[in-house]
């Protein structure tokens, strides 16, 4: 375990064993509206006091194929956005958890959450003020709350939503990330930007520092109540929101080298979800694009691009964008998703559909 996090990581034990939550909460809410909660106060726990994750407000990066210090089995959480592609590393988001970036002049947050396995990013634009993203210390089912240092509000990372303060009951504008392996996208992608260990931290980045949480099942470090027992704690799962349901797509259901397609109807509409094994990917669209093309997409099972529209020669890459063909510049609708652990998904949604096998 690296020694920088291991140090946190004492931190936040003691914190759960020692000071308890009633207790300890009441040092770190918002002052504004600090009685109001959209989820149970009582069920909150105290990670670590505020600010002792720091996050990264000013992002340094290097070109992909000139990037050497990564780890080949590191994952990278992936967009593109305002004709920008950008990754950021597992191994850096362990040590930060919060990156605030700006990606052609329009401010944006990377948040990864260890100990639910979830990666979302949205813009940080409220009310059209810019905020930065800072760690509240606070986690409610292991999951990470971030808060914006401008009003002191306390936000829901997968919930996307301030859940106290300010501006209690605002939702973020979400932006579509892919979690892909390192050595997946360096080779898709030569080109992109990827945030470096350039951080102005003297940290170690690159090992994992969570021993086997990941992987073990019964291995929790908060409290967290887990009763849905379908799938196993730890499996890593898709999840896909539309038409007011939330689908689970366990990336169990991806097997070889090669793309695999699922096709799924919601209320009688079509939805497609393309992953790959070996990449460690999954991602969903609808087989339309932005301006209401509906399209018959085809599986490409190898190389940058994953699916095919034969009839206007069109193929789109794994951010849904048409790379040639007559539509070439056209983008397909993306759905509402992120990935995480089970344990983490089925308490924020009990009511998720999961795919079967």
């Amino acid at each position: 375990m690296s020694q920088n996090r291991s140090a946190t990581l004492i931190v936040f034990i003691f914190s759960f064993l020692f000071m308890g939550c009633d207790q300890s909460s009441q040092s770190v809410v918002s002052t504004n509206n600090e009685n109001r909660w959209l989820i149970p106060f009582e069920d909150l726990t105290v990670g670590a006091e505020k600010e002792v994750i720091k996050s990264i407000d000013a992002p340094s990066f290097t070109q992909a194929s000139l990037l050497t210090e990564l780890p080949e089995d590191d994952l990278v959480l992936a967009l593109f956005f305002k004709g920008e592609l950008r990754a950021y590393p597992h191994s850096v988001l362990y040590e930060h958890e919060l990156i605030n970036d700006v990606i052609n002049g329009t401010p944006i947050t990377i948040s990864y959450s260890p100990f639910t396995g979830t990666a979302l990013a949205w813009v940080r634009e409220i009310e059209g003020e810019v905020v930065e993203f800072g760690s509240s210390g606070l986690l409610y089912n292991a999951n990470l709350m971030p808060y914006d240092r401008s009003s002191g509000s306390i936000w829901s990372q997968i919930k996307r939503q301030c859940i106290n303060g300010t501006h209690f009951g605002k939702q973020l504008s979400v932006i579509p990330l892919i979690e892909i392996s390192w050595s997946s996208w360096k080779e898709l992608y030569p080109e992109s930007m990827v945030h470096n260990y350039q951080t102005g931290y003297n940290f170690l980045y690159g090992p994992y520092p969570f021993l086997d949480y990941r992987t073990d099942n019964n291995f929790f470090i908060f409290p967290v109540p887990f009763e849905d027992f379908r799938l196993e704690a730890k499996d890593k799962v898709l999840v896909v929101e539309e038409f007011l349901q939330t689908l689970v797509f366990p990336y169990k259901l991806l097997e070889g080298q090669n793309n695999t397609l699922i096709e799924k109807r919601i209320n009688g509409e079509k939805i497609i979800i393309v992953g790959n094994a070996q990449s460690q990917y999954m991602t969903a669209f609808k087989p339309k694009t932005l301006d209401g093309i509906t399209l018959e997409l085809k599986l490409i099972e190898e190389g940058p691009n994953i699916l095919r529209d034969e009839k206007t020669g069109t193929d789109f890459n794994i951010f849904g964008y048409a790379t040639n063909g007559s539509l070439k510049g056209s983008q397909l609708k993306q759905l509402d998703q992120f990935t995480g652990f089970w344990f983490a998904i089925s308490n924020f949604y009990p009511n998720g559909e999961i795919q079967k096998f």
